[in-house]
């Protein structure tokens, strides 16, 4: 099952307010789910869903055109300090690493031949047959 999630970003967590950021995940029980949660997930404090199944990661790769926003959006950081934390949680034994693709089709064909598997697509403008739920704007955390 493909949930997705679409949020228009209206606050100052980037520069354009036009900014899209799509939510997608394969048998993830947790909707529908807070950006709190979200971010608990994106950052590897969030590991399992409510069912005890391990979350699998998808992140952009640094070459992706969204890359920079999707950290802010999650981290409040740059793309390099969220690529560091990453890797400090992962060489520490606190988190699996994420999986990184540099573009929405090969995150979205990943998380769909992947039970448990969650990305954030920037800007993603496809015709996957896919449920929505648009949310107008969230507050900052």
């Amino acid at each position: 099952m493909l949930i997705v999630i679409l949020f228009v970003s209206k606050s100052g967590i980037s520069q354009s307010s036009s900014e899209k950021f799509t939510v997608i995940g394969n048998s993830i029980t947790m909707n529908p789910i807070s950006l709190s949660e979200l971010k608990d997930i994106f950052l590897g404090e969030k590991q399992v869903d409510p069912n005890n199944n391990t979350i699998v990661v998808v992140l952009p790769t640094t070459d992706f055109q969204g890359a920079d926003e999707v950290a802010r959006l999650i981290s409040g950081s740059s793309l390099n300090s969220f690529r560091r934390y990453w890797l400090s949680i992962v060489f520490q034994g606190r988190a699996n690493p994420p999986f990184y693709f540099n573009s929405n089709q090969r995150m979205i064909d990943f998380v769909r031949e992947n039970p448990g598997s969650i990305a954030i697509l920037y800007d993603y403008t496809g015709s996957e047959n896919i449920t929505t739920i648009e949310i107008n704007s969230f507050e900052k955390d």
